[in-house]
């Protein structure tokens, strides 16, 4: 009987032991992981304050555009929000090509391009460190001047990155934040959101970079809004741009949740 007791209290010991240093490990990691977002979080606040470029409330268009420390800018875009220095991020990091925003949401971040290193971003940060959060990033196969501008990033528990875009999902939301702003060097781009879309990741949608074709394009629109959770009823025609934001969704493996916006307008300089 001694001996067998002896066993189950070595069993416990060992056994809480463990599960102690389990918790330890757990709790280590979980520690770790929010210390990280916070750091992201704060790299991202000093990028854009590093870059800011303040359009004041008295701004007055000519034409329709008017340059502000060298950006130009459409009359669509609303008075009293920053923009960035894309030239200086760039100094940075020639990674960078703009900055995303969705006004009014958390979504404001750098926009990172690497065509020959498709994911690169996926988890480093804008100076090229490991991050959980990682940078919005453009396929690699797109470039500047393709149809439709697809872009990656991640659904944070917290809130942060694409996170916002989930919430398309609610139509309220989309009536309450219905522009995106794409920010490059040659000017600021206005898209109006027209759908908000729930696919899986092989969707035929992510290989449509350019249409090939005015029949393609329409296709491969009337095929996607066929698929909508939500449209607007604003059709775009034969050379709109689209700009994608793709997000994880349900299942973070295969699902995700794509908002679909078309070029309003765009200011070159």
């Amino acid at each position: 009987m001694k001996k067998k007791k002896k066993i189950r209290d070595f069993i416990l010991a060992t056994a809480s032991i463990i599960l102690i240093g389990i918790i330890i490990f757990c709790g280590s990691q979980i520690k770790n992981e929010v210390s990280q977002r916070k750091e992201d979080a704060d790299t991202f606040e000093e990028l854009a304050s590093m870059a800011k470029i303040s359009v004041s409330e008295e701004t007055q268009t000519i034409d329709d555009l008017e340059v502000v420390d060298e950006t130009v800018v459409p009359s669509s875009y609303e008075a009293g929000t920053d923009l960035h220095d894309i030239s200086l991020l760039k100094s940075k990091n020639p990674d960078c090509i703009g900055w995303i925003s969705i006004p009014g949401t958390a979504v404001n971040y750098p926009v990172m391009h690497t065509p020959l290193e498709p994911q690169k971003y996926l988890r480093l940060n804008f100076y090229e460190q490991y991050s959980v959060s990682g940078v919005p990033f453009l396929d690699h196969r797109c470039s500047l001047q393709t149809g439709n501008l697809i872009i990656y990033g991640h659904n944070m528990k917290n809130g942060t990155m694409f996170a916002a875009v989930k919430s398309y999902r609610t139509e309220g939301y989309l009536q309450k934040y219905p522009r995106v702003t794409l920010e490059l060097e040659d000017g600021v781009h206005s898209f109006d959101v027209f759908a908000v879309v729930s696919l899986n990741k092989k969707d035929a949608w992510y290989d449509f970079i350019d249409g090939a074709s005015e029949d393609d394009f329409n296709d491969q629109i009337q095929a996607i809004i066929q698929k909508a959770m939500y449209f607007t009823g604003e059709t775009p025609v034969y050379r709109d741009r689209i700009l994608t934001l793709s997000t994880c969704h349900k299942n973070m493996e295969i699902d995700r949740l794509v908002v679909l916006a078309r070029e309003k307008s765009a200011s070159i300089n």
